[in-house]
């Protein structure tokens, strides 16, 4: 009697150890223009996830010029620690070359910033390989910037995130099953005054709910979004924000945000 119980205990125990482990897909969009003390942050933030990465997670480093990818780890489930190391060594190797690169010779602050380019390429990928957990980590201020107009002095109107003129428009939205956790670090001082700071925000929250996704964070400090990241992302219920869907199409629109302080 008691050699069955122990043969059963045994069988319970592998069983529950070959359980599969949820898997995680963390992408990084990263904007280039950001100043030196905020760039070292951005690099230990991406560092971290990285060597939390475990088999089966992935993790991506985007930027916002030109929408170029800077490393991509796909972990497969079944991974020995020598060929773990060796593809983490890669992604840190070239996260370490692309941010010496920056603080060296510092980018033009007047640089494109393509976040809509980027997040397309950011829900693509989502779809193609859904993981248990999908979060998209935005080291931007989300003030798309081109040669012929700018965010930095203001706020696009609701029509941005549809109009088929719009860059925005081409976003896919989540067709996964799995729910899209979006976390964007911003610098103050990006923004005008509190008041352009959170109609960004607000748009932003607009932008991922058409798309079927969750603007979790908007905020400053890189602190908070290296505790989500460590110990979890969980969806805040918030009221969805309402709109005409009529609006959502119509002419695109900016308004120029003026500083309070200002005559």
């Amino acid at each position: 009697m008691a050699a069955i119980t122990i043969a059963l205990i045994i069988f319970v125990s592998s069983a529950e150890a070959k359980e599969p482990r949820p898997t995680t897909q963390t992408l990084f969009i990263h904007q280039p223009n950001r100043d030196q003390q905020t760039l070292e942050k951005d690099a230990e933030l991406i560092f971290e996830r990285i060597r939390a990465a475990m088999n089966g997670d992935s993790v991506h480093l985007v930027t916002t010029n030109v929408n170029e990818t800077i490393f991509t780890i796909d972990l497969p489930e079944k991974l020995n620690r020598f060929e773990k190391n060796k593809l983490e060594g890669k992604a840190r190797k070239a996260l370490k070359t692309y941010f010496m690169g920056l603080l060296k010779n510092p980018p033009s602050p007047d640089l494109t910033v393509d976040i809509a380019g980027a997040i397309t390429t950011a829900m693509k990928r989502f779809n193609a390989k859904p993981h248990d957990e999908m979060r998209l980590v935005i080291l931007s201020d989300g003030l798309q910037t081109e040669t012929t107009f700018s965010w930095r002095g203001g706020f696009p109107g609701d029509s941005w995130t549809a109009n088929p003129s719009s860059p925005f428009a081409d976003i896919e939205p989540n067709s996964q099953n799995v729910p899209l956790k979006v976390l964007m670090l911003a610098t103050k001082t990006s923004f005008v005054d509190a008041y352009h700071a959170s109609t960004i925000e607000r748009w932003y929250r607009l932008l991922f709910q058409t798309r079927k996704a969750h603007l979790v964070q908007f905020t400053f400090d890189h602190a908070t979004v290296a505790t989500l990241l460590r110990n979890g992302v969980e969806v805040k219920d918030s009221q969805p924000i309402e709109v005409d869907e009529r609006a959502l199409l119509g002419p695109l629109s900016f308004t120029t945000v003026k500083p309070l302080n200002s005559d």
